[in-house]
């Protein structure tokens, strides 16, 4: 198999899984804006964030040395288990410690849902390290059913505690508290986790390059803190909790392109791992690069489009707010994808500090940027920071890992880029229904035309992929 087969595959089969569970996902949206006010679900907003955050330290990023070190080592079972034993010894450890001394603070402070937030983190750390070994070791199927297990549990259980059982808020941490015990149960048993995991895989020696790999990107999930949740820390205290409710919204609205690059980036980051030192590397890179940033950009482009005449319809009147800020938030949500494949090229070469520095730098723009601006223009200051400081980064990263592979643009591309944008955007901010129709009929055509080769490619690769699973059906019956 080619790489653009190998890579339009492992997209394809994480893509159908992704795609499918966050549809679901996305219909949680208009439920949780209905039951919920801006001060409810602002409030366990932010909690959610910051479980995010807490839950990398935890791991000290050793996740990424799960996916990178079995990756390394996909035929050899005895260091397999080596690497995810001694990474569990790692992270459990300071998991436990970290939920006893919450436990224990929360006796003199006051913490909402303290035990729901303890059990998720758990789980959450636990379910970070075992999905991305998963991938490590190729079982890029297993990845993607989990995922489907993960978004569907989410949703039957947050139907059930929001419409039927009429819970709080904080039915939003216990369904995703309950997806993560389901989706480490199939994990369990689909990877054989039980032959895997023992003390007496635990190794000294391998413990030192895992720690290596993974201990520089925690100053990069420090900055990350500083791009995404203290925007929602400074929105908080400054404009309070409902605002954050409103800006939470538009967040999860805008990034929800970001699903769709998420599933290309989880295949690039092993498909670049595996040819960084190819002879070609640079003109392939450079293919692979120029394509998805028209791809990436038509997905946006379309998204908004579509999100002027959908909006109404999926949010509740509190949280009309959000409307106004998701363009700027989509785009910067397009600059963080293109970040993130400059990401893959970093870990590939497994120079780590490099992800650190570049983070850094944009993080420190943010939150100039974003306190600068917020007592004049509000929220739009938490989504004008985030835009500027993932544009700053795409840009830095792209003259930084030049040492690394060349990587070329065509210049036409970003006029059309552009372009799309403009139209799209502009017709977003004028609202007049004939103009948002006649923005989605511009963003369908432009993706169409742009996107041929990649269209057809991946019509290929399904019908390849059918008929290779339909043969092996016929060879399993006889």
């Amino acid at each position: 198999m080619s790489r653009n087969d190998e890579l339009a595959k492992n997209t394809l089969l994480l893509g159908l899984s992704k795609i499918a569970t966050q549809m679901l996902l996305f219909l949680l949206i208009p439920i949780y804006t209905k039951y919920f006010t801006t001060e409810a679900y602002g409030t366990v907003d932010l909690i959610m964030t910051y479980i995010a955050l807490a839950v990398p330290f935890l791991t000290v990023q050793l996740e990424f040395s799960a996916f990178r070190f079995a990756l390394d080592n996909r035929n050899d079972d005895k260091k397999l288990s080596e690497i995810l034993s001694t990474i569990l010894s790692i992270t459990l450890p300071i998991t436990l410690v970290a939920i006893a001394i919450l436990l224990f603070t929360s006796i003199f402070t006051s913490i909402p849902y303290v035990f729901l937030i303890a059990l998720n983190i758990f789980t959450s750390v636990i379910l970070s390290v075992i999905l991305q070994f998963s991938r490590g070791i190729g079982k890029t199927s297993v990845f993607a059913i989990a995922s489907i297990i993960a978004g569907v549990t989410t949703i039957l259980s947050s139907i059930t505690l929001v419409v039927l059982l009429n819970w709080n808020a904080s039915s939003i941490i216990l369904s995703a508290t309950i997806s993560n015990i389901v989706t480490l149960i199939y994990l369990i048993f689909a990877i054989g986790l039980s032959k895997k995991i023992h003390l007496k895989y635990v190794n000294s020696e391998t413990r030192k390059p895992l720690l290596t790999y993974s201990f520089p990107l925690i100053p990069n999930n420090l900055s990350w803190w500083i791009l995404n949740v203290s925007d929602r820390t400074i929105i908080s205290i400054i404009l309070g909790v409902a605002a954050n409710g409103i800006y939470a919204i538009a967040y999860k609205l805008a990034f929800i392109p970001n699903i769709l690059f998420s599933i290309f980036n989880l295949s690039w980051m092993e498909t670049s791992s595996l040819h960084i030192n190819a002879v070609d590397k640079d003109t392939y890179f450079s293919e692979v690069f120029n394509a998805t940033l028209i791809m990436y950009s038509c997905i946006a482009a379309g998204f908004i489009a579509f999100m002027s005449v959908l909006f109404p319809f999926l949010i509740g009147n509190e949280f009309s707010g959000a409307y106004y800020y998701i363009p700027i938030l989509v785009i910067g949500g397009l600059s963080q994808a293109v970040v993130g494949m400059y990401s893959s090229i970093y870990l590939a070469k497994k120079k780590t500090k490099e992800v650190a520095n570049t983070t850094l730098y944009a993080a420190i723009i943010n939150l100039i940027v974003h306190l600068s601006l917020i007592y004049f223009i509000g929220l739009y200051a938490a989504a004008i920071s985030t835009l500027i400081a993932f544009l700053v980064m795409a840009v830095h990263r792209h003259y930084d890992v030049q040492k690394y592979v060349a990587i070329k643009y065509i210049p036409m591309n970003f006029v059309i880029v552009g372009l799309l944008l403009l139209v799209t955007v502009s017709a977003y901010y004028i609202d007049n229904n004939i103009i948002n129709i006649l923005s989605i009929i511009v963003a369908t055509i432009a993706a169409l035309l742009l996107n041929q080769k990649i269209i057809k490619k991946s019509f290929y690769v399904i019908l390849a992929y059918i008929k290779s699973s339909t043969i092996n059906s016929k060879l399993r019956a006889r």
